[in-house]
C-alpha cells in the first residue's frame, strides 16, 4: 500500500542519514554547519581543532570569536573556498586552519555547511621547506663554482650567477638550452657529447671531465644524480662547473718542467723514451717508417776539462739551438739524450731524409766555431752522428732502433768522429741480422 511505501522510504531515508552521520562523525576532516552565524553542528574532529571535547560545547558558538581570517569573506553568502585564518582554542594555543563553506538551506533557513582543515603542521614543514630552499638558493649563489640543477626531463630547476658568468649565460635559456649552449662554447665538444649520450642511458653515474672552452679558459665539469625515495627514484641531475684555468697552466708547467732539459730547453730522457714508445707503436699500425739520430758531441771531456763547465755548459746550449733550428718539422722531436749525447726521433722520414737532416746538423755544429783546441779533430767543436731507419714490426721493442743507431754512432767515432754513419731496412729483424 502507499503508507508501506512510504515507511520502506521513510526507514530507508532515515537509515541513509545514520550512516551518512557515522561518516562525518569518524571523519579526520573538521565538518560543520553554519546557521544564523553560529555553529548548529561540528563533529568530533571540529571540536578537537577548537580545544573541546565535546562538540556539544561549541552549539551556538559564534566562530568570528574565535577565528581571525587572513583572506576571503567567511561571511559569504555563496560561500566560501579555501581560506586561511587562525583558531584560538580554548587552551590558548593558535592553530592554522584551512576553511572550505558552501551555502545550503536547513530546515527551511539559510545555512552553510563545510569542512575545516588543521594546516598547522604543514604550513609549519612549508615554512621549513621555504627556509631551506632560501639557504640552499644563498649557499648556490654564494659559491665560486657555477652551479645548474636540472629535473628528469632536462628542465631548469635552479642555477647560479657565477654558472652564468662562466658561460656568458642567457638568464631565460631553459635547460636543454643551457647544455647546448655549453656544446658550443666547448673548443672540442665530442668528448663532451659522448659523455651526454652516455647520461642519457645510464642516468644514475656520475661523471666528471675537463672542458676546454673557446675563450680559452678551462673548466672541471662534474655531474651528479639525484636519487631517492625507497627505490631511489631518478629526480634529476647538478653540474658544478669550476674554472681551473689557472690551475691548469700550471699543470702543464709542471708537466713542462718534467719532460724538458733544463739546461737546453729540449725534451729530456724522460720525454725521449715516452715520446719513441708511443711513434713506434703508431708507425707499426700505420706500417710507417721510423728514423732515429743518436749524435754526440766529440772529445767533449777534454773540452770541458780545459775550458771548464760552464763553457761546456754554454755548448751545450748552442748545440741545443741548432737542433731547434733545424729539426722542425711537426711530429720530430729533438731531446737532450744524456751529457753531451741528443736524439732526434723522426717518425715518417725516409733514411735518404734522415740521413741529409743529420749532415745538416753537423754544418751548422761547424758553423758555430766554439773553439776546442785540445780536440784531435779540428780546433772547434764537432759532432759525430749515427742515423738508423726502419719499419716497426709487432713483438719487436724501440730498445733496438736506440741500440742500431748507437752502434753506427760508436762505428762514426771509431772512423774518426766528425761524420755520419747510417744504415736502413724494412724491418728491425733485418737490421739485426
Amino acid at each position: 500500500s502507499d503508507i508501506t511505501d512510504r515507511r520502506r522510504a521513510e526507514e530507508a531515508l532515515k537509515e541513509s542519514e545514520n550512516k551518512f552521520k557515522d561518516l562525518v562523525e569518524k571523519s579526520m576532516v573538521g565538518v560543520y554547519l553554519l546557521q544564523d552565524g553560529k555553529f548548529g553542528y561540528v563533529n568530533e574532529r571540529c571540536a578537537e581543532i577548537f580545544g573541546y571535547a565535546d562538540p556539544e560545547l561549541m552549539l551556538g558558538l559564534d566562530p568570528s570569536k574565535t577565528i581571525s581570517w587572513k583572506g576571503g569573506c567567511a561571511n559569504n553568502p555563496e560561500g566560501f573556498n579555501g581560506i586561511h585564518g587562525r583558531v584560538a582554542r580554548k587552551d590558548g594555543q593558535i592553530r592554522d586552519v584551512e576553511v572550505y563553506g558552501t551555502s545550503t538551506t536547513y530546515r527551511g533557513r539559510p545555512a552553510v555547511i563545510g569542512t575545516i582543515l588543521d594546516i598547522t603542521d604543514r604550513k609549519r614543514d612549508e615554512e621549513a621547506l621555504r627556509w631551506k630552499s632560501t639557504f640552499l638558493e644563498a649557499l648556490v649563489d654564494s659559491s665560486n663554482d657555477g652551479i645548474l640543477v636540472l629535473d628528469a626531463r632536462s628542465h631548469k630547476i635552479m642555477e647560479n650567477q657565477r654558472f652564468r658568468e662562466m658561460l656568458k649565460m642567457n638568464p631565460e635559456a631553459d635547460g636543454e638550452q643551457r647544455i647546448l649552449h655549453l656544446v658550443r662554447a666547448i673548443d672540442d665538444p665530442h668528448e663532451f657529447r659522448q659523455k651526454i649520450a652516455y647520461l642519457c642511458s645510464h642516468p644514475d653515474e656520475t661523471i666528471s671531465l675537463e672542458l676546454a672552452l673557446k675563450g680559452g679558459s678551462t673548466l672541471d665539469a662534474r655531474s651528479y644524480p639525484v636519487l631517492g625515495g625507497d627505490r631511489q627514484q631518478h629526480y634529476g641531475r647538478i653540474w658544478t662547473f669550476r674554472d681551473i684555468t689557472e690551475l691548469r697552466r700550471y699543470w702543464d708547467m709542471i708537466e713542462d718542467l718534467s719532460i724538458t732539459d733544463g739546461l737546453t730547453n729540449l725534451a729530456n730522457r724522460r720525454r725521449f723514451d715516452q715520446y719513441l714508445e708511443t711513434e713506434w707503436r703508431r708507425c707499426m699500425r700505420e706500417n710507417g717508417t721510423l728514423s732515429l739520430i743518436l749524435m754526440d758531441i766529440d772529445c767533449f771531456k777534454e773540452f770541458n776539462d780545459h775550458y771548464g763547465h760552464l763553457a761546456g755548459d754554454d755548448c751545450l746550449r748552442q748545440i741545443g739551438n741548432v737542433l731547434k733550428k733545424t729539426v722542425r718539422r711537426s711530429g720530430d722531436l729533438s731531446a737532450r739524450y744524456g751529457g753531451e749525447e741528443f736524439a732526434c726521433v723522426l717518425p715518417g722520414t725516409a733514411l735518404q731524409a734522415a740521413v741529409a737532416l743529420a749532415r745538416t746538423v753537423m754544418s751548422r755544429v761547424d758553423q758555430l766555431r766554439i773553439p776546442h783546441l785540445y780536440s784531435p779533430v779540428d780546433n772547434h767543436v764537432t759532432v759525430s752522428l749515427g742515423v738508423a731507419s726502419c719499419r716497426p714490426e709487432t713483438g719487436r721493442s724501440p730498445v733496438l732502433l736506440i741500440e742500431w743507431a748507437d752502434r753506427l754512432l760508436y762505428s762514426a767515432k771509431q772512423a774518426g768522429r766528425h761524420q755520419v754513419k747510417w744504415q736502413g731496412h724494412k724491418t728491425i729483424v733485418e737490421a739485426g741480422e
